[in-house]
């Protein structure tokens, strides 16, 4: 295991043989949500960032998830794997909380004009 030089290189050399698969692309792909996606229904927002040190953004079902009218995708360069912050004068603030709000105001905008 100390011979893993990244969180992927430690699914390849083990995690994918552990449970029998051929490779850890093939690992992920099985336990991702992209086989899901296009049964979603509901409003869905998914942030990813391009630093995310977990998931390879890559391996992210891009396609999938923009052939789903339901999904809205957010891809930004920075973000790390789920804190988002960015630096407002000298202190950082987690700047997903305003990208929640605002897309939960859209959501309730689009449905109450689909009522009318």
């Amino acid at each position: 295991m100390k011979e893993s030089k990244s969180l992927f290189d430690f699914d390849r050399r083990f995690r994918a043989r552990f449970f029998d698969y051929s490779s850890a692309h093939t690992l992920y792909r099985d336990v991702s949500c992209g086989r899901f996606i296009q049964n979603v229904d509901v409003p869905l927002l998914v942030m990813l960032s391009n630093d995310d040190p977990i998931t390879k953004v890559e391996l992210v079902p891009h396609g999938d998830l923009l052939r789903n009218k339901n999904c809205i995708l957010i891809e930004a360069n920075r973000g790390g794997h789920c804190d988002f912050f960015s630096k407002e004068g000298d202190h950082y603030k987690r700047y997903w909380v305003d990208v929640m709000l605002e897309y939960l105001d859209f959501v309730k905008q689009t449905e109450s004009e689909a009522r009318h």
